[in-house]
């Protein structure tokens, strides 16, 4: 399901510049003696759930803006604007109606209007790109003012996500639980006829604690296991507690592979820093490294893994998979970085 995103002006008078620097740079203690009496039982319940810590960073909108509060939900994007920039980005959290709280937050005397509705955010993000890259990006001219507070066309969601690195906790989710319906089914379609007619005598629990994230790389780290049968590759531990996901040697040829769950450009990013830590603390000098992904990264993705000489492995149809190598000339460059040399 793709989030909305919401442009919402922040950085434009004295009074709006003064909410930004209190409520989006800086934190709110929404639990505390001053307001936390001013929210619903639900209202407080909602947000420390959300945000435990009991301190969030808030914006809101007023009357006027009901009907678009009203299809504002978890997981939606905002970006806030002023001083012809996308001066941040956020995650929106619980989205509220509570006037005596957001007057609390951020009415002073003087202010023409209070905010009515109110809502957390989370991953904040300060951006700080000329507003034009987003105006160009949905196609207008780059002197267009988008009219106050708007959501972006839907056709231009994916393009701003992609380009300002915007990647939601509640998008993600949503994809890692299909991808590990779809590891669930191919693992299901390898039971033979004797495996079937014994189901009921295995039992199988799972952690409550084991999330998504890790049901889809465990997943996909025991299929790729069975596609490189009869080769063995296990997992390796290093002295000081880190974790490779899988271990291979083959003769002279040393590799390190390390599962994500989704092939984003931020998870690239995490399998390319946890692959560079490994590999310094492989039982035997590394001459290999790759990532192993359930669908192929985009173009800067794959390109950014083999700059620094990576494979890339990634799920296709039928439980197998494609790896496509880094150059050999760059895999070489790169091999004394990876052994710290």
């Amino acid at each position: 399901m793709t989030p909305n995103i919401l442009v919402a002006p922040s950085y434009g008078k004295a009074s709006a510049r003064r909410h930004f620097h209190d409520t989006i740079e800086g934190w709110v203690p929404f639990a505390d003696a001053e307001r936390g009496p001013l929210l619903t039982d639900e209202q407080r319940d909602r947000l420390l759930a959300l945000h435990p810590s009991g301190v969030a960073h808030f914006w809101g909108a007023t009357e006027n803006h009901a009907d678009m509060m009203a299809e504002l939900k978890r997981g939606d994007v905002v970006l806030f604007t002023g001083d012809n920039k996308v001066k941040a980005c956020g995650e929106v959290g619980y989205v509220f109606r509570n006037k005596d709280f957001a007057d609390k937050l951020w009415w002073k005397e003087g202010d023409k209007e209070s905010f009515v509705h109110a809502y957390s955010v989370v991953n904040v993000r300060m951006v700080e790109r000329p507003k034009r890259d987003l105006v160009t990006l949905c196609g207008y001219e780059p002197n267009y003012a988008i009219p106050g507070q708007r959501f972006l066309r839907e056709r231009d969601v994916p393009k701003v996500l992609r380009e300002f690195g915007i990647a939601t906790s509640v998008l993600e989710t949503q994809l890692e639980e299909m991808i590990a319906k779809d590891l669930d089914e191919v693992r299901r379609s390898w039971v033979t006829p004797v495996e079937k007619a014994h189901k009921k005598k295995v039992k199988r629990t799972t952690s409550a604690s084991t999330t998504v994230t890790d049901r889809v790389e465990t997943g996909l780290v025991e299929i790729y296991q069975r596609f490189c049968e009869p080769e063995k590759l296990v997992a390796f531990r290093t002295d000081s507690g880190l974790r490779a996901d899988l271990y291979r040697e083959n003769g002279d040829e040393v590799e390190i592979i390390e599962a994500k769950s989704l092939p984003t450009h931020g998870k690239v990013r995490e399998a390319v820093a946890q692959l560079l830590d490994y590999a310094v603390h492989s039982v035997r000098p590394v001459t290999r490294l790759s990532a192993l992904f359930p669908s192929r990264p985009d173009r800067d993705g794959l390109a950014y893994l083999h700059r620094l000489g990576i494979d890339c492995v990634y799920l296709v149809d039928g439980g197998s998979f494609k790896r496509e190598e880094a150059s050999d000339a760059r895999r070489e460059h790169m091999i004394p970085v990876w052994r710290g040399i």
